[in-house]
């Protein structure tokens, strides 16, 4: 289906971030797959607090979640390209946890 030998990476690469209320958020992005290059919206939320195993360190976890088209990223060909066969919509889902290094 990606023919990873041909195109062995993908890319999501940020243009712009936007508030869109205290903890949410919409990243505009470039969505890279297949070679195919589409510009896509991922909405997400950030929280930022203690860690759960160690309320002295502060954690912030993005999650967040978008659906694309396979094929509009050239994604299945041909028995493939067959929807009823597998589904044309795919979600993709973000859930990235960064903590701070102590001092």
């Amino acid at each position: 289906l990606f023919n990873a030998t041909k195109w062995p990476t993908a890319s999501f690469k940020t243009t712009k971030i936007s508030r869109t209320g205290k903890e949410s958020f919409v990243a505009a992005a470039d969505l890279i797959l297949r070679g195919t290059r589409k510009s896509v919206m991922l909405p997400f939320t950030l929280v930022i607090g203690p860690h759960p195993d160690d309320a002295s360190q502060l954690q912030a976890r993005a999650r967040g979640k978008l659906t694309v088209k396979r094929l509009d990223y050239g994604i299945g060909q041909g028995v493939w390209k067959d929807i009823s066969i597998v589904g044309n919509d795919v979600t993709i889902f973000l859930d990235l946890i960064a903590k701070r290094k102590p001092n």
